[in-house]
């Protein structure tokens, strides 16, 4: 006879989650605020060495639904610095989601400037050709551009507002659930 149903909740969907971008365009700041580690958004620059994963659950209400659900979430902050970068699809063949961190104009690139008119390398866009655009988006922090590049939506994101990066989080991860 099978058990009778509980009332109690099932675990939380563990979704891989991949941040990639340029160097010094904030990614693991971004990480850190978003795995609630304290001091999280520092101004301090230290250069990510291959890659870091956070873990931590967070709420979110998917796309398309009325409830709200509990998600755990593996964040793979991947450096941005260009001798890693073909590490990335190797090292999280299969993601979720990704999320492309567009660096500020004054930032310094290492892993090469995107193209006039973009936001990001469009090589970066060509790594993980599984992901469906609508599991993808581009963290711009400049006003430059609002539309999508290549299908992926842009969310506008301040180093200097919390909010704005926990909010466009969000809202990838409810299209990702």
């Amino acid at each position: 006879m099978p058990p009778a149903a509980s009332s109690r909740k099932s675990a939380p969907q563990k979704l891989q989650v991949c941040l990639v971008g340029d160097s010094a365009a904030g990614k693991t700041a971004m990480a850190n605020h978003l795995a609630e580690i304290a001091g999280s958004l520092s101004t301090s620059y230290t250069p990510t060495q291959g890659c870091r994963v956070l873990e931590f659950d967070t709420r979110v209400v998917p796309a398309g639904k009325t409830r709200e659900t509990s998600v755990a979430i593996e964040l793979w902050d991947l450096s941005g610095q260009k001798r890693y970068a073909a590490c990335w699809p190797v090292l999280v063949p299969h993601p979720h989601a990704v999320i492309y961190v567009s660096a500020p104009p004054e930032a310094t690139t290492a892993t090469g400037a995107a193209a006039p008119n973009t936001l990001v390398n469009p090589r970066w866009l060509q790594l993980y050709p599984d992901v469906a655009p609508e599991q993808q988006a581009i963290f711009a922090q400049h006003d430059g551009h609002r539309a999508a590049q290549d299908g992926i939506r842009v969310a506008r994101v301040d180093l200097r507002n919390p909010e704005s990066i926990a909010e466009a989080f969000h809202s990838v991860i409810a299209r990702a659930v």
